[in-house]
């Protein structure tokens, strides 16, 4: 999790389900907290990151707002 002042913490999160790219989080979250998908693995709890929104990428070959055939 990265905190207001854009600091990690370690945090235990409870899964619901996925949907698509995106996730449903049960529990250990409140809403407006940020969570780390990419990059945690250089981050150690304490460290000072510059959060940037996630965008997941489109699928190869497929032109986004296009209808798959």
């Amino acid at each position: 999790m990265v905190n207001g002042e854009n600091k990690v913490e370690a945090r235990n999160i409870e899964i619901d389900r996925t949907v698509g790219n995106k996730v449903l989080v049960a529990k250990g979250l409140k809403p407006g907290e940020r969570i780390m998908v990419e990059g945690f693995q250089k981050a150690p709890p304490g460290s000072l990151v510059k959060p940037v929104p996630f965008s997941a990428p489109a699928a190869a070959g497929v032109e986004p707002g296009s209808k798959p055939d």
